[in-house]
């Protein structure tokens, strides 16, 4: 955060993002300071939550930015006050259905964790961790990176609970692993809720 360097703005005009978000910043987002590119890290992530929610091309099905947060200068008292280096910004640890972005069901946790919750739409149209393997159904789940199959199965329902079975034990393993806290319980929670079929719905 101290590093961005601040470089003010001598008359400032709002911009839409994405048809809601307003940028209402009055200062530069990404300057270039000798010849180094920066971009601010309250602006790449108030932008990357935007995109998720209404970006043609990352759209997550149902998920909506509150109507505060649309606003970047409203977002970024609320990033500065908790953000963490090396975490990323989620909605579905706190209540795990959640599909709105806002700082009631918001927090930073570790990036590693944040991928195993994260939410990626099928381009397909299969549900989650589901795709077509010569006329069967296969699943598979990513770990530190790595591709896991579970199979294949003869209808996308088999195959989605395969898909959801693991996923639950993958986050459940990794939430033995912490102290007590709001994230260990957040994730006992998302678990459950993928174990029901619900989370990726």
């Amino acid at each position: 955060m101290a590093d961005f360097p601040i470089i003010k703005i001598k008359n400032p005009k709002e911009s839409i993002l994405f048809g809601v978000g307003i940028n209402d910043s009055t200062s530069q987002v990404k300057p270039t300071v000798n010849g180094v590119p920066y971009v601010c890290p309250a602006y790449r992530t108030w932008h990357d939550m935007l995109a998720l929610c209404y970006s043609t091309k990352h759209k997550h099905k149902g998920f909506i930015v509150c109507p505060e947060w649309q606003r970047f200068s409203v977002f970024k008292v609320w990033f500065d006050l908790n953000y963490i280096k090396n975490h990323a910004l989620t909605a579905r640890l706190v209540l795990p259905n959640n599909r709105v972005y806002c700082p009631e069901f918001c927090l930073f946790v570790p990036t590693p964790i944040a991928s195993i919750v994260k939410v990626t739409p099928n381009k397909s149209g299969l549900p989650a961790g589901v795709k077509i393997n010569k006329k069967r159904f296969a699943a598979a789940y990513s770990a530190n990176r790595i591709q896991i199959h579970l199979g294949t199965f003869d209808t996308e329902i088999e195959a989605y609970r395969a898909f959801c079975k693991a996923k639950s034990e993958q986050v459940i393993a990794v939430a033995d692993g912490l102290e007590e806290t709001t994230l260990k319980r957040g994730l006992y929670r998302v678990a459950k809720a993928i174990k029901h079929g619900g989370y990726y719905a």
